[in-house]
């Protein structure tokens, strides 16, 4: 005795569970970029004077200079173009480091975190 059947409606699963794939993926592009940019702003504040960090604000080269850029899908860094930016993050032997960007990823690492899960959550349950 052969038992035949047939399994209708995979191609559409698989279709749809590619399509929610390709829809977390951009949610999660989004919430990283979003999260990137409040490391930004975060890091400005510092420099600034704002945190907890002693102030680095002179001419307001090294606060314009902070800016984002997307590596590939999901993936940003926050980064600065000014060439004295080791020496206020981590000191020299005249100088104290001030440390904006460590200290502005430790204080927003839960904050991150609940943004990208936020986003990822969102695209899973819609």
């Amino acid at each position: 005795n052969i038992v035949d059947f047939q399994l209708l409606g995979v191609a559409e699963v698989v279709a749809n569970l590619t399509k929610l794939g390709e829809t977390i993926k951009e949610g999660t592009d989004a919430a990283v970029l979003q999260a990137a940019t409040l490391i930004q702003e975060e890091v400005k504040e510092s420099i600034a004077g704002n945190r907890a960090e002693t102030r680095s604000v002179d001419t307001g080269n090294f606060l314009n200079s902070i800016d984002v850029s997307k590596v590939q899908d999901a993936e940003y860094e926050v980064f600065t173009s000014v060439e004295y930016a080791g020496v206020l993050e981590y000191g020299s032997t005249t100088r104290m480091p001030r440390s904006h960007f460590t200290n502005t990823v430790n204080r927003n690492q839960a904050k991150v975190k609940e943004i990208i899960e936020e986003a990822v959550n969102k695209e899973i349950n819609s």
